[in-house]
């Protein structure tokens, strides 16, 4: 089994995981009480003119909230994550947004 993300932010029960964790290299927790191998990844990123070609995912004002947020053309953890800490927009509308990134951004290399 392989997780593609997980919120390490909040408790991974661990003990009902087997096989693979992938996290992305600021969640690097130490797991403990498993026997999951854990690899780390760069993360994902995504440009903005795949973002506006997702409307049906999470619904267009998740898209437009993506647009809004976005730097230099992508979206990734880093600027969600500041979104998060200015407090301008609710978490449930950011986590919306990360579903998008999650799913269509590609790996950061």
């Amino acid at each position: 089994m392989t997780v593609r993300f997980a919120d390490l932010a909040r408790t991974l029960p661990c003990g009902a995981v087997a096989g693979l964790l992938a996290g992305a290299p600021r969640s690097r927790l130490k797991p403990t009480n498993t026997a999951a191998r854990v690899e780390w990844h760069d993360g994902f990123h995504l440009g903005v003119d795949e973002l506006a070609r997702q409307p049906g995912y999470r619904g267009p004002q998740f898209v437009a909230l993506g647009l809004e947020l976005a730097r230099d053309g992508y979206l990734d953890a880093r600027i969600i994550g500041d979104a998060a800490r200015a407090g301008n927009h609710g978490p449930q509308s950011l986590k919306r947004v990360w579903h998008l990134v999650a799913r269509f951004g590609l790996g950061v290399s």
